[in-house]
């Protein structure tokens, strides 16, 4: 067993102890090797000037990227603990250009990204550069030999914020950026050299320090039975996964967790299983790989996938985390109920599972024994006969806090005429927990979709919630927005759709 993390960091392999483990990375490339060029501004992954590439190796269960060892994705660094990073390769704005020889007069090397965001004035106070410059590098190589489009470069930078530039210069230097000129990670480090080395590190990590914050204890290791055993003994421990939530709470002194269980080197975990009835999700799948499951599986969630969070957070926050939090405006509980899935919680005492509509017994309690983790979470197949339609009402179009969630599964006797043989409603944003509206569904089982239904329904509806007035909206606005959905639900279902010709 260790008592250090060892990470690579542009090329470079580094050995972390004591408090530097518990350090944010921004915190570590910073303030302890001086690469000042990843930034810090919100300290809650919203701004993206902390973008880094973090490289994960197969051997932590992740999909590799074509013709490397690694999956190489953007992350927000100033939310990403040391902790999470052991045996991962890591590449900040410095390391993006090692090996060029085209230099500017201080001697500091630009790669083609670099290049372009100067020549078209793509940058004014500078502080957001660097972040902008790791995304549109990202995705450059993602796309080598290819002209990137307005699209994909929104797309790409919906994690970035720039204050005083604008973004049409910055979107400029990505469409004008020649991707066959940008060198990919595996031409720029010696990527065999870097995974051997990796191999060779034992999964099992304790490690105790003292802080400033006080003393603290973290454990990780590749086996589960191992966590688990731990999880048993110290049940007041923090579970560690993607850490999106965590790292935000942790830095806004919300929260100081003392004993820490990292979940990252169980590769277990990360898989997506198919059976004959459901999916199973390991619990470290990320919103990122949802994405790309879903696309095929679950269209519908995958829309709410696209405007949930930006790259650097779907990169790394997961599906069971999101579960575990508990939010009555979660984005993907909605969906969850209706699908009926279950959840696999997992202890030394064995395995167990639990339909996620009896999970949650009120705001933020849950149906959790002290020493259980969420280990996968198995989501049903749909038949053809089977619909979901989900909605998502938010200030903003993109990475913002819901107002209203809601959700829709329908099992169509005659999906021409809207009959239904069953439906399942889900509401989030109307009381302390996602809730499922049934007696609403009970009126609409078995009957048709017509205008009159929905209009009874309506009434039920806001007889089942209660919203209450926030930052956010007015309880009079969600009252309307409970009702009003159904009725959007009803033309969606009911207007033919166009084909446009081309």
């Amino acid at each position: 067993m260790r008592n250090n993390l060892i990470v690579f960091i542009n090329g470079k392999k580094k050995e972390i102890k004591g408090k530097q483990a518990f350090m944010n990375l921004s915190d570590y490339l910073r303030d302890e090797l001086g690469d000042k060029g990843t930034k810090v501004v919100c300290e809650e992954g919203d701004c993206g000037a902390c973008t880094v590439i973090v490289g994960r190796p197969e051997l932590c269960g992740v999909t590799a990227d074509k013709n490397s060892r690694f999956q190489y994705r953007i992350v927000n660094s100033c939310i990403q603990t040391m902790l999470q990073l052991d045996r991962c390769h890591i590449i900040s704005v410095e390391g993006l250009t090692p090996n060029q020889s085209s230099m500017i007069h201080d001697g500091f090397k630009l790669n083609e990204v670099q290049q372009k965001m100067t020549e078209n004035h793509g940058t004014q106070c500078g502080f957001c550069t660097p972040g902008f410059v790791v995304g549109l590098t990202d995705l450059a190589q993602k796309n080598f030999g290819e002209k990137l489009n307005d699209q994909q470069i929104k797309d790409a930078l919906t994690g970035n914020l720039c204050r005083c530039t604008g973004y049409d210069p910055i979107i400029e230097a990505g469409k004008l950026t020649q991707t066959n000129k940008v060198k990919s990670f595996i031409q720029l480090y010696p990527e065999k050299k870097i995974y051997n080395e990796i191999t060779k590190i034992e999964a099992q990590i304790s490690i105790n320090a003292k802080t400033i914050s006080g003393e603290k204890d973290f454990f990780a290791s590749d086996k589960l039975e191992e966590i688990l055993i731990y999880y048993n003994q110290y049940q007041n421990s923090q579970i560690l996964s993607g850490g999106s939530d965590l790292g935000v709470l942790t830095n806004k002194g919300r929260i100081n967790p003392t004993k820490i269980i990292s979940l990252q080197n169980l590769g277990q975990l990360r898989t997506i299983k198919e059976t004959d009835d459901y999916y199973s999700i390991g619990a470290l799948c990320t919103w990122g790989e949802l994405e790309n499951f879903t696309q095929k599986h679950y269209p519908e969630f995958k829309k709410i996938i696209d405007v949930f969070a930006s790259p650097q957070i779907k990169n790394v926050a997961t599906l069971a985390g999101n579960i575990i939090n508990a939010s009555p405006i979660s984005d993907s509980i909605p969906f969850l109920k209706v699908a009926n899935c279950k959840l696999e919680l997992t202890s030394t005492d064995g395995v167990r599972l639990i339909n996620i509509n009896d999970f949650y017994l009120g705001y933020k309690k849950l149906d959790l024994k002290a020493n259980e983790i969420v280990s996968s979470i198995h989501l049903p197949k749909v038949t053809k006969n089977q619909k979901f339609k989900l909605y998502k009402v938010s200030k903003r179009k993109d990475l913002d806090i819901s107002i209203f969630t809601g959700a829709f599964f329908l099992d169509f006797k005659n999906e021409k005429t809207l009959e239904l043989d069953d439906i399942r409603i889900a509401y989030g944003g109307v009381g302390p927990v996602v809730i499922r509206l049934q007696r609403t569904e009970n009126f609409l089982r078995g009957k048709k979709l017509s205008l009159n239904n929905v209009s009874e329904a309506k009434k039920i509806a806001i007889g089942e919630i209660t919203p209450i007035s926030d930052v956010r909206a007015s309880s009079n606005y969600r009252f309307l927005l409970a009702q009003n959905i159904l009725e959007k639900l009803f033309y969606e279902l009911s207007t033919p759709k166009k084909k446009i010709k081309i």
